[in-house]
Parts: C-alpha cells; structure tokens; sequence
C-alpha cells in the first residue's frame, strides 16, 4: 500500500492569507495534495521563487536576477520583472509605460507593499542616481552651477552655460568641415565610378 501524502501545516486559504501579509513563505511541500495532480498556476511557480524576510517584510525573490539586480520572472514564455509581475498581480494594474519604485531599496524585493507607481523622473530623483546629480556644486569642467551659470533644458535637465557657449563656438565650425569633407569625398566617387 502506498505511503499516505503528509497534509499541510495549514489548510491552503489560510497559508494564502499569510503569504500575502508577508507572515509566512509559501508552502514548499512538494507532497502536498494541492500541487500533485495538476499543473501549477502562474502565481504558484511565482511564490515559490520568493523568501519572506520576516524582519524588513521583504520578499525577496530567490530565482534569476537581472545584471542590475532585479528579479526576473516567465509569464507565458516571456521575460519579465518580478516586481512588477507581483505589482500588476496583487493590485490588478496594467503597469504599461509606468514605473514602480521600490520604497524599500531592496531591488530583489517583490512585496507589493513596497512598491509605488511614480513618474520616470521621480524615480529617478529618490534612487542614488539622481541624489548623486543633485548634490553636485561644479559641472565636470569645474565651472559652478549657480544661479548665472546654469540653466535647465527643455527635459529638465541642469547644464553648464560655459561649457554650453563653448561647445557651440566649436560646433559651426565642425559641421562647415564635416560637410566639406563628405562633398569631396562624394565628388572622389563620382570620378572613381562609384
């Protein structure tokens, strides 16, 4: 007679319920009569690529990771974030053209808990990127960007204007050269046959 399959430590809505709080990682009985039989659901593979951190409330994702850190998850054969699969499960969004921002700076993190919808730009201001740009005092030549040396371009960015006014003394005479060069060189094939 065969051996009887262990039940669960809890029945499945309440092991569901916890997960989802973040209280406890998913079952990972393999035995267990909810997942013999049938083929598992996307949801299911999902959480069981994740670990509960039980102190930061974390669920860290335990399977592939971008090169920049990121979980990285299959749904329907094709490659996607991890967090913002969890993201678009867990709050029922089509996260199309929006970003998450990971409010608990813990990139393999996928609770949905710690994620936020925000704009490019202001992703970009909260991570370590954009606090590195602003809290710079001089452009890379060395000039200061103050109040009569700086300006903000049309996609808000904050530029030099002396490194500006320089580079665009230098730009008329490049493209003048630059088009002398390709009509010479389109004259030499003409000659050539080309």
């Amino acid at each position: 007679m065969a051996d009887k399959i262990p039940e669960c430590a809890q029945p499945d809505s309440e092991c569901a319920e916890a997960v989802r709080a973040g209280k406890l990682p998913p079952c990972k009985n393999d035995k267990c009569p909810e997942k013999t039989d049938r083929k598992r659901t996307t949801i299911e593979r999902f959480l069981d690529k994740i670990n509960v951190d039980t102190i930061t409330g974390c669920w860290d994702w335990t399977a592939s990771l971008s090169q920049r850190g990121y979980g990285m998850f299959s749904e329907n054969h094709k490659s996607i974030r991890a967090h913002r699969y969890s993201f678009a499960h867990y709050n029922a969004i089509d996260l199309s053209g929006l970003q998450l921002d990971h409010l608990c700076r813990n990139r393999k993190c996928v609770n949905p808990d710690h994620l936020e919808i925000v704009t490019p730009k202001q992703n970009s201001e909260r991570g370590l990127g954009g606090m590195n740009n602003r809290i710079k005092t001089h452009c890379p030549q060395g000039h200061p960007y103050d109040e009569g040396n700086t300006f903000i371009t049309i996609v808000g960015r904050r530029m030099c204007r002396t490194c500006r006014l320089a580079f665009d003394r230098t730009r008329v005479p490049r493209q003048v050269e630059n088009s002398r060069r390709r009509r010479q060189r389109n004259r030499m094939e003409v000659i050539n046959g080309k």
